[in-house]
């Protein structure tokens, strides 16, 4: 399983992003499964 997780513009979005990743993780899911995707700008 391949999981992406994405946000906005902005800072913020970072601490929910990896309080998921966190949960995921403690769920069994590999850290290698999981992608975080941003842009050039910010997250």
């Amino acid at each position: 399983m391949k999981i992406v997780i994405t946000g906005g513009g902005t800072g913020g979005h970072i601490f929910p992003m990896t309080a998921i990743a966190d949960a995921l993780r403690s769920g069994g899911v590999s850290a290698d499964e999981i992608l975080f995707v941003g842009s050039r700008r910010g997250q």
